[in-house]
């Protein structure tokens, strides 16, 4: 008795073109997704600041606060602090895809956030009543630019990669709360940025970019670091 052959119908044979029909489609739109050359990048920025200038600030308010008698001495100092809101900028970058695993792009980062004092105390004078207020302090900047090496993960319509790179950062900050905060500084040193981000192809020369970041202080900002989020646009050309 000869072997039983399995028979191929009309359905099997369609289904099997759909599919090669498909990853042929797959494949090509992976293909397309792809496109070397010039880019450029822009969008919004959002960072967090990781500044040990402030937290120097902060350990010495409660002090400087009796010695200057904005608060009575005796006092129990609950909360004194400047607290820097949500860094809100923007990023612009343009970049150099020269193999479609890898890129360099230049890149400029700026931030800038309003601060605000934050006091709660008991007065001797007060002993039962907790004395509290928010008055705005001033405010803080900053900057990053950065030349940076991007390796891909995948070439696809979603393009994954890490990316390392030398640039220069600087910070600014300005208190005028009455005479105790006459606090102004800024500084600028070099920094490096290692970061990770994802490119959503939408066609072959347009992109949506995701990307995170963490700048690390050097020199004069060596307490100092800024975690970053850029979110834009990325045109090829």
């Amino acid at each position: 008795m000869g072997a039983r052959h399995p028979k191929i119908g009309p359905r099997t044979m369609g289904l099997a073109l759909l599919c090669l029909l498909g990853l042929s489609a797959s494949t090509a739109m992976a293909k397309s997704s792809v496109r070397t050359g010039l880019y450029g990048r822009a969008g919004a920025a959002v960072g967090v600041s990781q500044s040990g200038r402030l937290d120097q600030l902060n350990a010495a308010l409660p002090g400087l606060l009796i010695r200057r008698g904005i608060v009575p001495a005796d006092s129990q100092i609950l909360e004194a602090r400047v607290e820097p809101g949500t860094l809100l900028g923007a990023s612009v970058g343009l970049g150099w895809r020269f193999h479609p695993r890898f890129a360099v792009e230049s890149s400029f980062d700026w931030f800038e956030a309003r601060a605000d004092f934050t006091l709660s105390f008991i007065s001797p004078s007060f002993p039962g009543e907790v004395l509290s207020g928010t008055t705005e302090a001033g405010g803080v900047s900053g900057w990053t630019f950065m030349v940076e090496a991007k390796g891909y993960l995948a070439t696809g319509t979603l393009q994954p990669y890490g990316s390392v790179g030398l640039g220069v950062m600087g910070e600014s900050a300005n208190f005028t709360l009455r005479s105790v905060l006459p606090a102004r500084w800024s500084e600028m040193d070099f920094a490096p940025r290692f970061g990770a981000g994802l490119d959503l192809a939408l066609t072959p020369r347009i992109a949506l970019n995701l990307d995170a970041g963490y700048v690390l202080g050097t020199g004069a900002l060596s307490d100092d670091g800024l975690i970053s989020l850029r979110l834009g646009v990325l045109a090829r050309f």
